[in-house]
């Protein structure tokens, strides 16, 4: 995944998504390349909105959102899982939801991993994406700033 400072993810939500938007997200599954570039997100305040995985306290499940900026909180929604990427200070739930990217490497593998030929069908959703890049529930809780 694509490592960026720390200042660059600690703020609020939609000051993080504009930033967000054309970063590209990176992963390697099987010593290939997966990478898209980030063209739609969703912001989310902690104690404002009532969408957000975090609005009723810390539980098990969204722990991961209570970690400081720069960790990923993956969860599932209909059966799929989706990412996060906390936003704020440690115990400030903040986070933007990675809802669309558009694919730039790996793109066959992504269509394996998807069991689609669309490229439109590949990362046109928050589930959509995951799938694509091969990422799961492993991926809750990992900090983009230590990983290579």
């Amino acid at each position: 995944m694509n490592l960026l400072i720390q200042r660059f993810y600690n703020g609020t939500p939609v000051a993080v998504a504009k930033e967000l938007l054309g970063k590209i997200i990176i992963n390697t599954q099987d010593n290939k390349r997966l990478s898209g570039r980030i063209i739609e997100v969703e912001a989310y305040e902690a104690d404002k909105d009532e969408a957000a995985h975090s609005f009723k306290g810390k539980t098990e499940r969204n722990k991961s959102l209570f970690l400081d900026a720069g960790h990923i909180y993956v969860h599932s929604i209909h059966g799929q899982y989706c990412m996060d990427i906390v936003t704020d200070e440690i115990d400030i739930p903040t986070s933007v939801l990675i809802r669309a990217l558009c694919q730039i490497e790996g793109i066959e593998v992504m269509k394996k991993n998807r069991n689609k030929e669309k490229l439109k069908e590949l990362c046109s959703g928050p589930g959509k994406l995951m799938q694509a890049l091969g990422l799961d529930k492993n991926a809750d809780g990992i900090n983009l700033l230590t990983q290579n």
